[in-house]
Formats: C-alpha cells, sequence, structure tokens
C-alpha cells in the first residue's frame, strides 16, 4: 500500500513538472513571435550604362513580422513605404546640359529568413537574405537644361520624347545584418537591387538599388 501511494506520488509530481515546462515552451515560442515598427533612411540609385546615376537620400517607414522557425531561424515578412530614385547630369556640348531627377515612392513587400546568433543574454548579432516585391504609388520626373523643361508622373503609360515612365511593380532580391538588443532594439544594414528594368521600352538596362540603415523596436504579439 505504501509503495502504491509512492509511486501515485511521484506519477503525479513528473506529470506536473512535465506540464510546467511545457507551458514554459509555449510562453516562450509566443515571445518570440513579435511585430517591429521601422524606420530607416535609404541611398537609392540605379544602374544605368548610358548615364553615371547620383545617388538621392530618403526615409522609409513600416512594419517587420517575426515569426520564430526553430534553431534560431526566423521568417521576416514586412510592409514598407519606401521613397527611390536618382539624380543625373550630362553635358553635351558647351552650352547644352542636361538635369534628369527621378523620384518613385513605392508600397513594399519584403519576406527575408534570418539567421540570430545571441552573444549575450541581451545582445543578439543576425544576418539575413531574401526578396522583396514593390508596388508603384506615385511620383515625378523631371529633365530640363538651360531653356526648357518637362515633367510628368513616374508610373504610366505617357512617352514624351525620350522620358520613359516606370513600371508599376518592381521585385529584386536583398540581404542585410544588424544586432539586437534585449529583444527589443533592432539596428540593421541592407542592400537591395531588382531583378527588373524599372523603365519601359528602355534601350538601357536599368534595376533600382539601394543601401539602408534602420532602427526597429519589437512588440509581442498575444
Amino acid at each position: 500500500m505504501v509503495l502504491f501511494l509512492l509511486l501515485l506520488v511521484s506519477s503525479v509530481s513528473v506529470r506536473a513538472q512535465y506540464q510546467f515546462f511545457e507551458e514554459e515552451e509555449e510562453e516562450d515560442f509566443e515571445s518570440l513571435t513579435k511585430v517591429a515598427v521601422v524606420i530607416g533612411g535609404n541611398r537609392s540609385s540605379a544602374t544605368d550604362e548610358r548615364n553615371r546615376a547620383t545617388p538621392i537620400n530618403s526615409l522609409s517607414v513600416g512594419v517587420l513580422f517575426d515569426w520564430y522557425w526553430g534553431d534560431n531561424f526566423y521568417l521576416q515578412p514586412g510592409l514598407m513605404f519606401v521613397p527611390k530614385g536618382y539624380e543625373s547630369y550630362k553635358r553635351q556640348s558647351a552650352d547644352t546640359a542636361f538635369n534628369y531627377k527621378l523620384r518613385a515612392y513605392y508600397l513594399e513587400i519584403p519576406l527575408t529568413v534570418a539567421y540570430k546568433y545571441p552573444i549575450t543574454n541581451n545582445i543578439k548579432v543576425f544576418g539575413d537574405v531574401g526578396a522583396y516585391f514593390s508596388v508603384g504609388l506615385f511620383g515625378k520626373i523631371r529633365e530640363d537644361d538651360v531653356v526648357w523643361e518637362k515633367v510628368m508622373d513616374t508610373f504610366g503609360n505617357a512617352k514624351t520624347s525620350d522620358m520613359e515612365q516606370l513600371h508599376g511593380y518592381d521585385m529584386g532580391w536583398q540581404f542585410g545584418g544588424g544586432v539586437e538588443l534585449y529583444d527589443r532594439i533592432r539596428l540593421r544594414v541592407g542592400y537591395e537591387r531588382g531583378f527588373l528594368n524599372s523603365i519601359k521600352n528602355f534601350d538601357s538596362p536599368q534595376q533600382n538599388t539601394m543601401w539602408s540603415l534602420s532602427l526597429g523596436y519589437y512588440f509581442d504579439l498575444d
């Protein structure tokens, strides 16, 4: 009888400990499903074989989801408002020069896989790689010299002389890395480059490029 009671107490104790650790693991997992509000400074340009593009600076903002896969791997989709563009200057003669300015504002969906390595309990370094898809929202293209000026919307179907508008979408690859502090603060440096020729019917291939430095703050998802 005493042996039976000891076995019963032991089984209840083991079961209680198992449930405790199981609940603790579930809570840890849930705490790793987060969303970050992200703001970043960008330096965007474009590849252009005919004219040398001068980068421009801009500011992006959006949200990033952080879903834990296991073994320190995370899936990170997001939604960002991202300005892009560039400027170029071309002198054709001593008296003739052209200024070209392009501004394009995109709604961008990044999708990356990240690996996070803990340095201490409060510091992690990470690297990520993936792709992005963008939808063009609005923008302006401006070309001028000393006597004339042309201005048109960035996205659309119109063509004025040699000025072509951009496609209303873009996609490409990206990679980056950075550090996370206290599972809340995220600092990242990244680079992205488009797959597609961004300008319609253009005889010189041109893809969007961008360097970024961003700051994010994570919130837990209940």
